[in-house]
């Protein structure tokens, strides 16, 4: 009888929903933080408001799929409050900043969402500036705040968990409609993460300018997809975006550096090593930087030199001598056994592959080999880390 009555009070008043497309939110939202970090000094709070973000919006559908629509509404408002102080602290000067986030993290009185945005408003050339020329798209998160907080505060008789679930009062919610408007929301609020993220910098739009791309090296953000903007954002919006002063300064700063080559691109960016592109990347050898010269040296002198580990793990440059069958081995953490060796180690079998291992002064290079190489290129290896020791 106990456990009938509490299972009853504790489940009986949730109406309980499926959300299909969760997979789809949710992998979407972490493909689009994964390329929002920003390496700007002095920002690095943001890239844990992303992270909270993601956790944010996973609650929140998880809350409604089990009938707690107010907290999963909650969830959605308050990423949107998180990321208005993310813009209120980055727009505060250094000394400024470190004061706010010390009253913030010891739990004091905060501004509310309303207020950062009004002194933001009057205050901030940035922020001033992106909502003149975005008018539209702020206008449509003031729209769903004011939406959001209906539900969060308890207005009308449908978002009170007795009348919801009443055979009488019941009636007039309509599950269909609230459904729609719930998965509306969560799709603002992604899209809503990347716009508050881009008054920081413009990075993840300009890299989707390939004449951009090509003429930065390597950054902590990456180029979102067209698809995440037309399902969450909307090309009108990010149109509107291009025409403000931050990403008009970024963009006029970046297109007169040097183009790469995408191949000296793709060894810069992902330390990918495409030996067919020789021309190329010794064409532009002065662009790359230290530690990439050198595993481009090593990679060239053999095709039998697939995988090259610099400083324990820390850089992994792959070449496109890679055999099909074969997974690098120092993507296995197995090798973390030869982290400590510091003595030379030459066409060394180890399972199924061959390696060779060069100490330097912190840590080793672990060079993988589809054969055994040479003692004329083993030579001319050890020469090479001799020349770069001291640069790498």
């Amino acid at each position: 009888m106990g456990d009938e009555f509490l299972s009853h009070v504790l489940n009986n008043h949730l109406i309980k929903q499926e959300i299909k497309s969760k997979k789809k939110y949710l992998s979407d939202l972490h493909y689009a933080i994964s390329r929002s970090f920003s390496g700007r000094v002095g920002v690095e709070i943001s890239n844990n408001f992303l992270f909270e973000a993601e956790h944010m919006v996973a609650n929140s559908i998880k809350q409604y799929e089990e009938g707690y629509f107010d907290a999963a509404f909650y969830s959605l408002r308050a990423v949107l409050e998180l990321f208005m102080l993310m813009v209120f602290f980055i727009e505060h000067q250094e000394s400024e900043l470190n004061t706010l986030i010390k009253k913030w993290d010891n739990l004091e009185k905060m501004d509310t969402y309303s207020r950062m945005d009004s002194y933001l408003s009057k205050n901030s050339e940035l922020y001033k500036n992106i909502k003149r020329n975005m008018s539209d798209y702020f206008d449509s998160i003031k729209d769903l705040n004011k939406n959001l907080n209906k539900k969060v505060h308890k207005q009308s008789f449908i978002n009170l968990y007795t009348n919801r679930s009443h055979p009488l009062h019941g009636r007039k919610y309509n599950l269909n409609e609230e459904l729609s408007f719930f998965e509306s929301s969560v799709k603002k609020i992604i899209g809503a993460v990347v716009v508050f993220r881009l008054l920081i910098d413009p990075m993840p739009i300009l890299l989707m300018d390939e004449e951009i791309y090509l003429r930065v090296r390597d950054t902590w953000s990456g180029p979102l997809s067209n698809h995440f903007i037309a399902d969450y954002i909307g090309y009108d919006h990010i149109e509107s975006y291009k025409n403000t002063d931050i990403y008009k300064a970024h963009y006029n700063e970046i297109i007169n550096e040097v183009k790469l080559y995408e191949s000296v691109a793709f060894l810069v960016k992902y330390n990918t090593i495409d030996l067919s592109k020789k021309e190329e990347i010794e064409e532009q050898f002065e662009h790359l930087y230290d530690i990439s010269k050198l595993a481009y040296l090593i990679a060239k002198i053999s095709d039998k030199i697939y995988a090259i580990d610099i400083h324990n793990g820390m850089y992994k440059f792959m070449t496109s001598n890679i055999p099909k069958e074969k997974q690098p081995y120092i993507k296995n953490m197995e090798y973390l056994r030869y982290l400590d060796l510091q003595e030379i180690v030459l066409n060394s079998v180890f399972q199924d592959i061959i390696v060779s291992i060069f100490p330097i002064q912190h840590g080793n290079i672990f060079i993988e080999q589809s054969e055994e190489l040479s003692q004329d290129q083993l030579l001319r290896i050890k020469d090479l880390i001799e020349k770069y020791k001291n640069l790498i």
